[in-house]
């Protein structure tokens, strides 16, 4: 638990830092590049979140 509690830490702060580099489309405030397409905010967390998931758990829930 304290290791996925790090790793959402982790992951928030580089989406922030993320933001805080880089420039945004109007209307697309919410849109991140991640991997070199551009996805939500929320779609980014998940991912890195269900990546985690899968290497401690092995499976998708």
């Amino acid at each position: 638990m304290q290791q996925l509690g790090l790793f959402l830490e982790q992951s928030i702060f580089l989406v922030f830092n993320q933001l805080k580099g880089s420039r945004v489309e109007e209307g697309n405030e919410n849109l991140l590049e991640d991997g070199g397409k551009k996805m939500p905010i929320k779609r980014i967390l998940f991912k890195r979140i269900e990546l985690l998931m899968l290497n401690k758990y092995g499976r998708r829930s």
